[in-house]
């Protein structure tokens, strides 16, 4: 019984942090989560640009490592902007889980090299690679990976 209250209460928690959120719109984190098979139509952006604003919005209310995950997705599904604020917010705020550091890593490397994360616009593909740069500047800091990520941008 414990355990199952515990799992409501933890789903209700996860589901109203995007209700409270002052600057989230839930089409969007819909259209993040599920794509265009949200059932809305009649909404134009794609899934990360969707995520982007997601990401952002959270940031806003002040819930960075609730964003990181959207973020996340906008670069993985080649949003640039996206992409850039997750190398971003992985670089330099405190608290963000090795895991998350590691990912970002891994992604931001996909991106900047023009492998398959490689965003549309690739004139963002300097600022991805600058931002991978100060990712790799941190704990634990790869300075060879680093130099090379700044090569490229």
């Amino acid at each position: 019984m414990r355990r199952i209250f515990g799992a409501l209460v933890l789903a209700f928690g996860f589901g109203s942090l995007y209700a409270c959120a002052t600057h989230v719109a839930q089409r969007d984190v819909d259209r993040c989560r599920i794509g265009a098979a949200d059932g809305n139509a009649s909404y134009r952006p794609s899934r990360g640009a969707a995520c982007t604003m997601v990401a952002q919005g959270l940031v806003e209310d002040g819930h960075m490592l609730e964003a990181m995950p959207f973020a996340r997705r906008a670069c993985e599904a080649g949003e640039g902007r996206g992409c850039v604020e997750y190398l971003s917010y992985a670089a330099n705020f405190d608290g963000v889980p090795a895991e998350e550091i590691s990912a970002a890593r891994n992604v931001g490397e996909s991106a900047c090299t023009g492998g398959p994360l490689m965003p549309s616009g690739s004139e963002l593909a300097p600022t991805i690679c600058a931002r991978l740069g100060e990712l790799y500047l941190r704990e634990p800091r790869i300075r060879d990976d680093a130099g090379r990520a700044y090569a490229r941008s």
